[in-house]
């Protein structure tokens, strides 16, 4: 992760062995959160606003969150990593 600007905070899989935040949340999310990027649950001293999703997500995805490095560095942006098996094989 590098700024958090492209990553879409619920509909991107970016915790490893989460899957994407959307999946586990509460049906009660409103639409508006589901539209924000990570940059936008981090304040500007670098730290998780985990008191903006901490009623649409379990104690456990809550920590899996906060257990996330930030890396507030806004002059790197954020990469696609491949998180799919080493084997170069296509099935058709």
């Amino acid at each position: 992760m590098g700024d958090g600007n492209l990553i879409k905070f619920w509909n991107d899989a970016w915790i490893p062995s989460c899957g994407r935040l959307v999946d586990v949340a509460a049906s009660n999310t409103p639409h508006y959160e589901l539209q924000k990027s990570v940059a936008e649950y981090i304040d500007v001293n670098g730290c998780w606003q985990i008191h903006t999703i901490k009623d649409y997500l379990s104690p456990n995805v809550v920590k899996m969150v906060t257990d996330m490095e930030v890396s507030y560095n806004t002059d790197r942006a954020d990469s696609k990593a491949w998180r799919g098996s080493l084997v170069m094989e296509c099935a058709l």
